[in-house]
């Protein structure tokens, strides 16, 4: 995989995070899931490119993620 595969990854787990905002209540939590899922993906590209600062940096938004989620949604 390509830096534009982890970008392609990485904009739509943003893109999924958005929406955890603007869904209703009961459908952030899918979101949340796609947010995840897409940041594995990506995180999985980068260790496959071995992209160590590229893997800390995704690493860190998806604990992010995580946290707002868990935060602000449960």
């Amino acid at each position: 995989m390509s830096a534009d595969d982890i970008a392609k990854f990485e904009q739509l787990a943003e893109d999924a995070y958005t929406r955890m905002y603007d869904a209703p209540r009961n459908r952030a939590k899918e979101c949340y899931e796609d947010a995840m899922q897409y940041l594995a993906e990506a995180i999985k590209a980068a260790e496959r490119s071995h992209l160590t600062e590229a893997i800390a940096r995704l690493k860190a938004r998806k604990e992010h993620i995580y946290n707002v989620y868990t935060h602000q949604f449960r």
